[in-house]
């Protein structure tokens, strides 16, 4: 559905936009964002695969992603309403979305602090949602989250943030009785174990 998917690149791309670093005196590095990156695929897959049933629903649900990209755009709605927009909305930025599409990335972040805060009217929420405070509450916290797991999950972002990838074990023991000092590796020490002979 066109409007889920444009809402949740509205939100990837809030969160997790594409920026450009300096990589030396006359060049730039675009570092890819949230929607090069599939980030906007991966939050609604993860919401439709997260589906639960309370045991008091008389009607079925509708698939999270769905109820979700509602959510947020009745706090974008909200965030409208309350004449609180930094920029201008940008229609056609994200077509097929709903009001969350049109606001700008900061505009969309300030309606994950309002969810966040429930500053909403609750009774107005599309289901699972609907008068459902604490749920409203974990979901901009996830929201928020989720996006960032995925992100730095790819090993394309790590050059970006420095981080060497994952470590699978270290090529000397570190630590126990009977030990006796042995070679510097990248500034820590190895030590081995004496042996028992």
């Amino acid at each position: 559905m066109r409007y889920v998917w444009a809402t949740f690149q509205a939100l990837a791309d809030a969160i997790l936009p594409p920026v450009c670093r300096s990589a030396g005196m006359a060049e730039e590095i675009r570092v890819p964002g949230g929607i090069e990156l599939g980030v906007d695929r991966y939050l609604a897959g993860v919401l439709d695969h997260s589906q639960f049933i309370p045991e008091d629903m008389s009607r079925p649900l509708p698939v999270l992603s769905l109820s979700t990209a509602i959510l947020l755009d009745a706090g974008a709605v909200e965030w409208m309403r309350r004449g609180r927009l930094l920029a201008p909305p940008a229609y056609g930025s994200f077509p097929g979305g709903g009001p969350f599409t049109v606001l700008s990335r900061e505009d969309r972040l300030q309606t994950l602090v309002l969810l966040d805060r429930k500053e909403v009217p609750l009774s107005r929420l599309p289901l699972p949602y609907t008068d459902q405070p604490a749920l409203v509450e974990t979901m901009a916290d996830s929201l928020n989250q989720l996006p960032m797991f995925d992100y730095f999950a790819d090993s394309r972002t790590w050059g970006q943030t420095g981080y060497p990838g994952p470590s699978f074990g270290y090529r000397c023991w570190r630590g126990g009785a009977g030990l006796r000092s042995g070679r510097q590796r990248r500034g820590v020490e190895c030590v081995t174990r004496m042996s028992s002979s």
